[in-house]
């Protein structure tokens, strides 16, 4: 009696190994063609020299395809038995990135010449006794837009993080300005002829766009210029915002905030500053 049975069998999952070949015997194929292929299949599996044959092929093959990995890129998918990827730039690190990103920071930041005429400033005193010498020890650093009348009551507190630093600082004659008054130089500050500064001023021409709502200031920093007329005054603790003129013979009351532009011969107070009055003798 004839049964139907198969020497070897096909594994259900996975791969079937080099050589490897599932044969089914039916009743129409036992003969001689049956005992070869099982006589094959036996030879091909158990030959010591038919095996190494086999094994070296496919060593050979996993080792030309680790070597192309290596050399040419990432395969694209488990299946593929070349490397298609071509070699992709190099990116540089993040910190390098970074790391510039500081270096450029400080070289606008950092105004060593000015830092030293401060240093320099420091035992004058304070007002009358020490304004002219400050006066001259900023233009040795750098600041040739300072007329030689401008007196200084203190040490400048003056900021920038664009180029040209030593080039927009504009002061006119007989311009005095007092202790501890801060300058914001991203853009250009000007100021007229009998400009009076008082103590605790803060002066700002940097600033941010609108961005969205899920950051509304933009990352990108921009400079708006702001100009003091002839004979203004601003007094103790204003605050003039980017991008405002003051206009000529006008006062801003102490501790103002000035968001927009004042006119010529009017007095400001408030936050934000509002024009409360015109005042008379503008054509003196």
């Amino acid at each position: 009696m004839i049964t139907q049975h198969s020497t070897l069998t096909q594994p259900l999952t996975g791969t079937p190994a080099i050589g490897y070949r599932s044969i089914t015997h039916s009743r129409q194929s036992v003969g001689k063609s049956t005992e070869y292929e099982q006589n094959r299949m036996r030879r091909s599996r158990w030959h010591p020299r038919i095996n190494a044959r086999a094994l070296g092929a496919k060593a050979e093959l996993v080792s030309h395809l680790s070597d192309e990995e290596h050399s040419v890129g990432p395969m694209t998918s488990r299946s593929s038995k070349v490397a298609v990827d071509s070699r992709r730039p190099r990116r540089r690190p993040l910190d390098v990135d970074r790391r510039r990103h500081y270096v450029h920071i400080l070289r606008y930041t950092a105004h060593v010449r000015f830092a030293l005429a401060n240093a320099l400033c420091l035992p004058l005193p304070k007002f009358v006794g020490g304004a002219p010498v400050r006066g001259r020890l900023y233009r040795w650093a750098g600041f040739r837009n300072i007329s030689d009348g401008a007196l200084f009551g203190g040490n400048l507190k003056l900021t920038s993080g664009f180029p040209g630093f030593y080039d927009k600082l504009v002061v006119g004659p007989d311009v005095i300005i007092g202790d501890h008054v801060t300058i914001n130089l991203d853009a250009t500050v000007t100021m007229g002829t009998n400009v009076t500064i008082s103590p605790q001023v803060v002066i700002y021409t940097g600033t941010h766009r609108i961005g969205p709502g899920s950051r509304r200031m933009a990352a990108l920093a921009v400079g708006l210029p702001v100009t003091i007329e002839d004979g203004a005054w601003v007094r103790v603790g204003a605050v003039i915002a980017p991008g405002v003129t003051i206009g000529r013979g006008s006062i801003v009351a102490a501790g103002a905030v000035v968001l927009k532009d004042v006119p010529p011969n009017t007095y400001v107070e408030g936050n934000p500053a509002a024009v409360i009055r015109r005042l008379p003798w503008g054509d003196r």
